[in-house]
């Protein structure tokens, strides 16, 4: 068997499209995070939040150039988009590094 890491993706855009078919709802659930993973060329890369991203990432694991590495690019309004890099890390984890601070 062969994994296909675009799966995921694809299958939480369409209970979005669902969603939206069904019940009439026209925007994204406030819950809603980008998300999307791929393992090639010897490189895995995990990214939640807006792509692609703007400026240089605060290096939460790991250092320019180097791998692994853990990214965060944090906004002004408390969010943050994070991107791993040949880094294990669960997406969920990897989720609540781009929710705001309560």
């Amino acid at each position: 068997m062969r994994r296909v890491p675009l799966w995921s993706s694809a299958i939480e855009q369409a209970k979005v499209a669902a969603r939206a078919l069904v019940r009439g709802e026209e925007a994204l659930p406030l819950d809603f995070q980008s998300y999307f993973w791929t393992e090639q060329f010897g490189l895995s890369l995990k990214a939640v939040g807006h792509l692609p991203v703007e400026g240089a990432p605060e290096f939460v694991h790991g250092a320019p150039g180097g791998s692994p590495a853990l990214m965060r690019w944090s906004h002004e309004d408390g969010t943050a988009d994070a991107v791993a890099l040949n880094y294990r890390i669960p997406i969920p984890r990897l989720r609540r590094m781009t929710r705001a601070a309560a």
